[in-house]
């Protein structure tokens, strides 16, 4: 059989023997290949090379004038994560829009109707918030909000680190409280959106609605308190605003949770930066009356003027604002939350009339006052070994702060009182307020909730009622007032108090009321009554209950006829043989 080479073919040959015949002469390793379109024929390794025939298209998305600056924000946020996992989902961003999806990687559409473009649409109504998606059994972030989730949250990226997906992760709905408590903790505002539970038809997606926030200021989401165990959330941030006046520098502190605001004026420049140093805060907003100074210029920090402050704010993230510094600092609290213009903030300004200096700057930092590393805290040596927690914060709080003259005494003159008394002193457990008002106003107190407010009131009205404590509650009224800014008369305090333990006592079973047992059928596994009613029985009192109780029963003695009639009584009988 002959074989018939084209001419083409023969001319490119020899044009290849003739290149590798030169290579040789040079020292070059010969590779006979035959170019041929965009193929490679390699016949010394006897494999197909493909040339790519286009180059990786880039997002073509423009940034929407309206989300610019967003995307900067989170662009700036992106250039701080500092794990190696979410470094490498962050190169995998583009910010042409604000979830930061590349369009161009694998699940990247972002056309109508896809999941990606509904997130989207979410995102757009609270773009500096992260958002968490409802899908199935996980709530699930895309782009920016992963990364995020990587970096603060602990959790690990969806399909690990593959270069050709865009960065997802998500936390599973069990674990979505503490989720929100570590990105809440670290200054962000969340977003939760839920899908429609229940049946849908088939090639239709679910429908999903927005179902709350969480931010710094107010880090609990209505839904997550449980009927049986209580209920942690971090401390709300609050939202402050930095003013000048003639008195000199004025710090106004805004807490959403408890719609209450603190004004102090007067304060030095180092005073403020100390104030900043020792509490975080939400949102920082910074008032336009400090780009003034006594030089008549309108850049800040200029002269030297205003320079330790200047330092402290720039390294934060912070905004302008103009007009009266506390009502427009409340007008910013309102849109930040989504408050309606009729909601209220009480003022809980303390007057700092007659008050003495704070520690210097350098002072606090150098005993660890203020938190410094490297730098261990003289409160720890000061105080017992075995004095943690709160009475610390409260010392550090008096140096850093110190009340006026009066009330110093006063809580000098409680300390000597209670370290000679004879009897016992209430435990009283410490409860935040913030998450007692929070819980309170959505009305989701649980039985244990109440019974820690009871224990509280109730420890008050032992310290009313022993002679020997009764002096230092009396004492204690003025540094709570400075503390709460709550002005309270004692017995106004103390009838109060009887009025609510009174009436919780009234409706909340309390320990050692056994009137409200598990039902119990001889031919019904205890199990399933136990899993049925083990979640409500015992939390309120059963006067408050009976007909519910009533038909509880009936629904019990009804079950247990229809299993005894039954080919049920056959598996229960096997099911109770195993068990015993």
């Amino acid at each position: 059989m002959e074989y018939v080479i084209p001419q083409q073919l023969v001319a490119t040959l020899l044009s290849q023997l003739a290149i590798s015949g030169s290579n040789l002469l040079i020292g070059r390793p010969a590779s006979l290949s035959i170019r041929r379109s965009n193929h490679i024929f390699c016949f010394k390794e006897r494999k197909l090379y493909v040339k790519p025939s286009k180059k990786h298209k880039q997002s073509k998305i423009a940034v929407e004038d309206k989300d610019y600056a967003h995307v900067i924000w989170w662009k700036e946020k992106m250039q701080m994560c500092r794990k190696p996992s979410s470094v490498l989902l962050v190169k995998r961003l583009t910010f042409s829009n604000l979830l930061g999806v590349d369009t161009t990687l694998k699940n990247g559409s972002l056309k109508e109707g896809t999941l990606n473009w509904e997130i989207l649409q979410f995102k757009s109504k609270f773009p500096r918030e992260v958002l968490l998606c409802r899908v199935g059994d996980f709530y699930e972030a895309i782009g920016t909000d992963a990364c995020i989730l990587v970096e603060y949250a602990g959790l690990n990226p969806f399909g690990g680190l593959r270069s050709d997906s865009i960065p997802r992760a998500g936390c599973p709905v069990v674990n979505l409280r503490q989720t929100l408590d570590d990105l809440t903790r670290n200054g962000f505002s969340v977003c939760i959106v839920e899908e429609v539970q229940g049946p849908t038809q088939a090639r239709t997606r679910k429908s999903r609605f927005i179902s709350g926030h969480a931010h710094p200021g107010s880090p609990y989401v209505f839904g997550l308190v449980g009927d049986d165990h209580d209920l942690d959330f971090p401390e709300p941030m609050p939202v402050v605003g930095i003013s000048r006046s003639a008195k000199g520098y004025c710090m106004v502190s805004v807490l959403e949770t408890m719609k209450t605001y603190s004004a102090e004026d007067g304060l030095t420049e180092e005073a403020l930066v100390t104030k900043l140093r020792t509490c975080r805060c939400h949102h920082l907003f910074l008032h336009a009356s400090l780009k003034h100074n006594s030089s008549g210029t309108c850049r800040w920090g200029e002269f030297g003027e205003g320079g330790l402050l200047w330092g402290e704010c720039n390294a934060r993230q912070f905004e302008w604002f103009d007009g009266n510094p506390v009502n427009e600092l409340l007008k910013k609290v309102k849109e930040l939350y989504g408050l309606e213009d009729d909601i209220t903030f009480r003022n809980v300004t303390v007057a700092s009339e007659n008050r003495p200096s704070p520690l210097h700057l350098g002072t606090a930092t150098q005993i660890g006052a203020l938190p410094t590393e490297g730098i261990p805290c003289l409160l720890k040596v000061l105080l017992p070994s075995n004095c943690t927690g709160l009475p610390i914060m409260y010392v550090r709080d008096l140096l850093l702060n110190p009340p006026a003259y009066e009330i110093a005494s006063t809580i000098q003159e409680a300390c000597k009182l209670m370290s000679n008394i004879t009897c016992s002193v209430p435990e009283f457990t410490c409860v935040p307020s913030a998450k007692l008002v929070k819980l309170l106003e959505s009305k989701e107190t649980n039985h244990i909730e109440f019974c820690k407010i009871k224990s509280v009131l109730d420890d008050i009205l032992q310290l009313y009622t022993n002679s020997e404590l009764n002096e230092i509650l009396k004492l204690l009224m003025d540094p709570t007032w400075v503390a709460t800014g709550l002005k309270v008369e004692l017995e106004t305090l103390v009838n109060e108090c009887k009025s609510v333990s009174r009436r919780i006592g009234e409706i909340i079973s309390l320990d050692g009321e056994n009137d409200q047992k598990i039902t119990s059928h001889p031919i019904i596994p205890n199990e399933f009554f136990e899993d049925m009613e083990s979640s409500w029985k015992g939390r309120v009192k059963r006067i408050h209950l009976e007909e519910e109780f009533a038909e509880v029963d009936a629904a019990a003695e009804a079950l247990s006829v229809a299993v005894s009639l039954s080919d049920f009584l056959k598996i229960t009988i096997n099911m109770h043989s195993y068990t015993t």
